[in-house]
């Protein structure tokens, strides 16, 4: 039955759609996905247009039973909603006297998931949308550590944004490094970077797991640039412990190891390919942990409950 009722503003219908817990939602609630997605793309904000791409593209992960084309639609109308809000980025940067590129680099990113999402939707060899995705986001990582670079000699500000990204980059190339593994990694949904509500689910980033084209599981990941923080329910990657990246340098360094890998891996040294080796380790160990964690804490509160007694 369709929602008859009346559309709201975008922002409400932003402010309602942040009230929605940071994991993906259950397959009932396409439909509530999909109404967001009409209200916030009635606005001219980034920040709106952005949130409307994630409410297409989550409508389209969780509508497994969906038919396929609908599937597809829902991944057309956040491709829609992305390129229009990176269209937007660019013209309000244009008029700035030094803009902050980090968000038009974020659009990009979650833009370049679709086709990898497409390709499990139709439930074919994802390996070749892997590695284009992989490529994107190392071009993206390479835009980032040059702005971050140009940013601290020209001391022009926004270091923290394109370090904070940075470091994100570092750890989706991590997983995307091997094209055919299990372990998919994206940004965030749009409403579960920001700790205005459900603080402790905050996270930055997803990683999926996936078979036959089937979610196995989904782990979500907080990133640090130095601290690891208790308050987190999901793991959090360290930087500088699990990627050895204490400074912007350190963060060029690493990019142009992944560059140097993707591009020309023969010419990588052995202590080179063990550290990329190492920090992909590093980053599995977290999620394997976290979801025997979760596992542990299931069986204990299923052995809390008291038996009916006849």
């Amino acid at each position: 039955m369709l929602d008859q009722r009346p559309l709201r503003s975008a922002r409400e219908s932003s402010s309602e759609y942040h009230l929605i817990h940071k994991r993906l939602v259950g397959p009932r609630t396409v439909g509530r996905l999909a109404r967001h997605y009409t209200e916030l793309t009635q606005s001219q904000s980034i920040e709106r247009m952005y949130e409307a791409g994630w409410t297409a593209a989550e409508a389209a992960i969780i509508s497994e039973g969906q038919p396929q084309q609908t599937r597809i639609g829902f991944l057309h109308d956040a491709e829609a909603a992305w390129e229009y809000a990176h269209q937007l980025c660019y013209e309000r940067s244009s008029e700035k006297e030094h803009p902050c590129h980090d968000r038009m680099l974020r659009i990009e990113t979650a833009a370049a998931t679709l086709p990898v999402f497409r390709s499990i939707i139709e439930k074919r060899s994802s390996a070749s949308a892997r590695e284009t995705y992989h490529e994107t986001v190392l071009d993206i990582a390479t835009r980032s550590a040059n702005l971050l670079e140009h940013s601290v000699k020209s001391k022009t500000g926004h270091q923290g944004n394109y370090k904070g990204l940075g470091v994100e980059e570092l750890a989706i190339l991590a997983l995307s490094r091997e094209r055919t593994g299990k372990l998919f990694a994206t940004p965030s949904l749009a409403r579960s970077d920001s700790g205005k509500h459900y603080p402790r689910e905050t996270h930055d980033l997803q990683v999926f797991s996936f078979r036959r084209g089937k979610r196995q599981t989904i782990t979500p990941i907080e990133v640090k640039s130095s601290k690891s923080p208790a308050r987190y329910l999901s793991p959090v990657i360290n930087a500088r412990e699990h990627m050895g990246v204490r400074t912007p340098r350190d963060i060029e360094t690493l990019v142009d190891l992944y560059r140097r890998d993707y591009y020309e891996n023969t010419s990588l040294e052995p202590f080179e390919h063990q550290r990329l080796n190492s920090i992909k380790f590093s980053i599995t160990e977290l999620i394997q942990g976290y979801h025997q964690k979760r596992k542990i804490t299931l069986k204990s509160s299923e052995s809390s409950i008291p038996a009916n007694v006849a």
